[in-house]
């Protein structure tokens, strides 16, 4: 099993976060997640924060307004036969908002599993039969638009 450590943006305009759909191959299974992804070994977690962004959202913006991280994760899982150990930091990014597109990204096996972005509220997020990612999305994303922790949140699988 490979340990890999991770940043996602929740990017939040107007009450709504973005969040990306993520077909899973070996689970035949879609799931909603915030942007984010991997550390390459030369990066601090800022620069893969902003990499990651602008590859799946197409968003650029200076790192002043990102905070955190504010959440925190770690689950084990398999994707494309590969086992991974893997570690999220989660940040809080407010941004006006855009419209998303995943163009620009450069890794073909990756961009081919990314099919949809779009903007949801807390309500819809909890109303929906979808899976998000982690799957106490709701709860915390309310939390968190009332108020920025003070420290980070374990948000569990």
């Amino acid at each position: 099993m490979s340990y890999r450590a991770a940043v996602r943006a929740l990017l939040v305009a107007d009450q709504e976060v973005l969040l990306v759909r993520l077909y899973v191959p070996d689970t035949k299974e879609y799931i909603w997640l915030a942007p984010g992804g991997g550390i390459e070994p030369s990066e601090d977690h800022l620069a893969a924060l902003e990499r990651e962004v602008w590859e799946e959202t197409g968003h650029q913006e200076p790192s002043p307004r990102i905070t955190g991280p504010v959440w925190h994760r770690r689950h084990a899982f398999v994707f494309r036969g590969e086992s991974f150990d893997q570690e999220e930091f989660f940040y809080y990014w407010p941004v006006e908002k855009f419209v998303a597109s995943g163009e620009q990204n450069p890794a073909e096996h990756e961009a081919e599993l990314l099919d949809e972005l779009r903007w949801w509220s807390v309500a819809e997020i909890a109303a929906s039969d979808e899976t998000f990612v982690p799957l106490t999305m709701a709860e915390h994303l309310r939390a968190l638009l009332a108020e920025r922790p003070t420290a980070v949140i374990e948000v569990g699988l």
